[in-house]
């Protein structure tokens, strides 16, 4: 059962869009560094005051716009359907070309601030793979994937959601680091190819 917003609810939540739908476009169009709350402002119409009543800060808007790259329509790649679960090896492929895309849509320049500003994405204080970083949906479906036989059952569906997560920001980080003169999606469908290729026995 949905909650049916109040006027008030449904004029707040359109400012918060708005002002992410903005400040995306400025850091795109005109760099993280130099847009400051103050533009985002003038460019929405949405005070100073309110925008930081939705957002903590600059950074804070940057991680929700990490945040929303991982949309219901990617996520919906991972519904561990009968039909989908027996190509789980396409699926999974599928899945990190669309956030592959993604990534090359913002540019590597965006993307390195989200990877710079919050290490905590990937990584956790003591040096390990941070566990919070494996999307639900990835897990429920590798789980899944391995109780129908699809999935190698001489690891753990957590461990096969940290190689394949580690394999894409590994690809990732090499796109950031070279700034973004190779195709992200073209680079992950190699390396991912070959890595789900390893794990799964329906590629």
């Amino acid at each position: 059962m949905s909650v049916k917003l109040t006027p008030k609810q449904k004029n707040t939540l359109h400012r918060k869009q708005l002002v992410l739908r903005e400040a995306a476009r400025m850091f795109l169009e005109q760099g993280y560094e130099v847009t400051t709350i103050k533009d985002i402002s003038a460019a929405t119409g949405v005070s100073v005051g309110s925008i930081y009543h939705f957002y903590e800060s600059k950074a804070a808007i940057l991680r929700e716009l990490a945040r929303s790259m991982m949309t219901k329509e990617v996520l919906s790649l991972l519904d561990p359907v009968p039909e989908r679960l027996a190509r789980c090896g396409q699926v999974l492929l599928e899945y990190y070309c669309s956030v592959a895309e993604k990534y090359d849509r913002i540019g590597a320049q965006l993307a390195k601030h989200i990877a710079d500003d919050f290490p905590a994405i990937w990584m956790s204080p003591d040096g390990t793979f941070n566990r919070h970083y494996l999307p639900d949906e990835l897990l429920t479906f590798l789980r899944r994937a391995q109780e129908e036989g699809y999935l190698d059952s001489t690891i753990s569906s957590e461990e096969a959601a940290m190689i394949l997560q580690m394999g894409s920001a590994g690809v990732l980080s090499l796109w950031i680091y070279q700034k973004g003169r190779f195709s992200l999606r073209d680079q992950i469908e190699s390396f991912m190819r070959r890595l789900i290729g390893t794990l799964t026995v329906s590629l």
